[in-house]
């Protein structure tokens, strides 16, 4: 459902260590003003208003992170792009 609505996606990941029952999901934007306009278009959607209802009770605690690649990086440059060489994400 968040796919298609604000793009960027990175990948789901969970922990092996640590916390236990972590999810963790990445997105990429170019910057902060892209990232609220891509949210608001979601918050705008009936179907995620509606799937909101259904998570919201299982959720436990959210943290949000800004974060930028470093130059040793896989991931170069933002907004990250699907075979992009520059990236971890280029096509083999």
């Amino acid at each position: 459902m968040q796919k298609p609505v604000l793009g960027g996606f990175l990948g789901y990941f969970v922990t092996e260590l640590g916390t236990q029952n972590e999810l963790n999901h990445f997105w990429a934007y170019s910057d902060l003003e892209d990232r609220r306009s891509w949210r608001a278009r979601l918050a705008e959607t009936e179907q995620w208003q509606d799937r909101l209802s259904i998570i919201r009770p299982m959720i436990m605690t959210v943290s949000n992170k800004i974060m930028y690649p470093t130059s040793f990086s896989p991931i170069r440059s933002l907004p990250v792009i699907n075979n992009d060489p520059q990236t971890a994400f280029a096509e083999n």
